[in-house]
């Protein structure tokens, strides 16, 4: 049945523009105003808007794994203050049984009034540099409950009615070691929220609540059509796949294994993780909405054009994952490591189910990150530093039907919405200098379509980290990305420490390590998965590849059965025929 428009098309079309705009408009105040690169330099935060109902309408995903979660994290907020919502209230949170994905990003929460009246919600969340604990950053690979991974925040008014809250501002500093730095980045929070307000105030002055609320419910219901007609393509069915995930040294050596059932049935989907291991003793477990957000994202990578981000295109999807497994664990586990190994090893899960379903539409998945994060004293500032090294994050992507992997992709939580900071302000705020950060021949997931390639960083220490701690995953050689159709898997990333006494040591992933003035960390990152039988790639690609510096003549004759002339560079057409057919055979 076709109903009568309540708006003007134009007008929708106008607001939805400016929806997102306003989602923008704040991730620029976290980039313009913080205290450290993580925000203003890595982007490593999300924003969303919403309406009174806590209907997503919009999100901006610079990191798309925290920006799908704050929907979860807002109900809580405002069931916990239900009945308690003030003009002037700004919530904080960061409970992670509760809503949040983990400790270190922090939700701030701003309800929108408007002649007296809830009108929207303002959302922003952003990794903090530091939440106590142990560990860097959260993260404490010994860590074995969530009182290990730092401070948790249930909802709270940091503002109360437009007062500050000096009690949850005196906590947080009595447990943080870098005040300064948590407390500049979470007004840079307020900030963003406060933007956001203002542009809701303006919009709501010239369009009106009635003209807004009519938009705002063209727009949802549009994308959930848009999402049904998507899911009706894929055909009827269930589909599994499973990956496994590198464990925490300090609590054995088994891998830990998420499995999917996908099942598809006219214009809904099911995505069921009920089968996968139980939660770990480590912090590799993934909370509900961790668990939540990677998969409605993974989805609407895998799914056809455009998926706008919103309640609208929530709607036909249905995610299920039993309590006590390490998708859904029981409270007080340990959750710090989610957003980045455990988002990888779910997302790659679900991608190798939708495969089977919709093989032309899938990419193999991105490479795995690995991650060092350091904290000392910079004698050069005469401060305390601390350093999530994102020059790490320069992850490929996979191949996918008829394309090779972007290079500079991202990985799977991000999905290119991270920024690689600027190597020269880096080294202007820390006591680091960057020796190495380039692309490495041979490292790509070789297939018909091949993955990015890789890259080898090196960074040396020019101050003592007491604390450091190297995190997420694909150092086991079943944790990297896997191809699809017969194109091949990277290989593990790889990290030693050139001591400045010239020995060299190994590291491995989910440890603590020292570094001292003079150290150099050493990574060999890895590509992500091919396409397609190597075999069968494009000659012409190949040698391409070759003159490009992509792929040696070895990995050419190895990967690819192509023979390329040394000098030349060209490719012996004849040698390389005999060779593929004898690799067919």
């Amino acid at each position: 049945m076709v109903t009568e428009r309540k708006v003007d098309p134009i007008v929708v079309a106008v607001l939805n523009s400016r929806f997102n705009a306003i989602n923008e408009e704040m991730g620029r105040v976290l980039i313009r105003t913080s205290r450290s690169p993580i925000f203003a330099e890595a982007r490593d935060f999300g924003v969303a808007i919403f309406d009174k109902d806590l209907r997503l309408i919009a999100q901006k995903e610079y990191i798309a794994v925290l920006a799908g979660a704050i929907p979860v994290a807002l109900q809580n907020i405002a069931v916990a203050y239900e009945g308690d919502i003030n003009e002037g209230d700004i919530f904080i949170h960061n409970d992670c049984y509760a809503g949040n994905n983990h400790i270190p990003d922090l939700n701030i929460a701003k309800p929108v009034f408007y002649n007296g009246e809830l009108m929207f919600w303002s959302v922003v969340k952003g990794h903090m540099a530091d939440t106590g604990g142990r560990g860097v950053v959260g993260y404490d690979p010994n860590g074995t409950t969530i009182w290990d991974d730092g401070l948790t925040l249930p909802a709270a008014k940091l503002y109360d009615r437009g007062k500050l809250n000096r009690a949850i501002r005196d906590i947080i500093f009595r447990n943080v070691k870098l005040p300064d730095i948590v407390w500049g980045d979470i007004m840079c929070e307020v900030g963003g929220v406060t933007v956001g307000e203002r542009n809701f105030l303006a919009l709501l002055d010239r369009y009106g609540s009635e003209t807004l609320y009519g938009a705002i419910d063209e727009i949802l219901t549009d994308s959930e059509r848009e999402m049904r007609d998507k899911i009706r393509q894929m055909p009827d069915g269930v589909y599994y796949g499973e990956k496994s995930t590198d464990p925490v040294p300090a609590f054995g050596d088994e891998p830990v294994t998420v499995r999917v059932k996908v099942t598809k049935k006219g214009d809904e989907i099911t995505i069921d993780l009920s089968d996968s291991d139980p939660q770990t003793v480590g912090y590799l477990n993934s909370t509900w909405a961790n668990t939540f957000s990677v998969c409605q994202l993974v989805l609407a990578y895998a799914l056809p054009g455009e998926v706008r981000r919103n309640q609208g295109s929530m709607v036909p999807v249905k995610i299920v994952a039993r309590k006590g497994t390490w998708v859904n664990p029981e409270f007080p586990a340990p959750v710090t490591n989610c957003t980045t190994g455990a988002s990888e090893c779910i997302g790659e899960a679900l991608l190798l189910a939708l495969s089977k379903a919709i093989p032309r539409w899938i990419a193999a998945c991105h490479a795995k990150m690995t991650n060092v994060m350091a904290r000392g004293f910079n004698p050069r500032t005469k401060r305390q530093w601390v350093d999530i090294d994102f020059f790490t994050r320069q992850q490929p992507s996979g191949g996918t039907e008829g394309y090779d992997g972007w290079d500079l992709g991202g990985p799977t939580f991000e999905l290119g919405g991270g920024r690689t900071p600027d190597l020269e302000i880096i080294e202007l705020v820390k006591p680091v200098h960057i020796l190495q950060c380039e692309q490495e021949p041979d490292t790509a997931g070789a297939g018909k379509f091949r993955s990015g390639i890789g890259h080898v960083y090196k960074v040396q220490y020019l101050a003592d980290a007491d604390d450091g701690v190297i995190i997420s995953s694909g150092m086991k050689d079943y944790s990297p990305p896997s191809g699809l159709f017969g194109g091949n898997s990277p290989k593990p990333n790889t990290l030693v420490v050139h001591r400045a006494n010239r020995q060299t040591e190994p590291q491995k992933v989910h440890t603590f390590v020292k570094f001292k003035a003079g150290d150099i960390m050493e990574e060999h990152l890895m590509g992500a998965g091919g396409y397609g039988d190597p075999f069968e790639r494009d000659v012409k690609r190949v040698q391409q590849d070759v003159k490009n510096e992509v792929v040696s003549i070895k990995g050419a004759k190895r990967d690819y059965g192509v023979v390329i002339a040394p000098v030349t560079l060209e490719a012996n057409l004849k040698a390389t025929e005999e060779l593929r057919k004898s690799h067919k055979k």
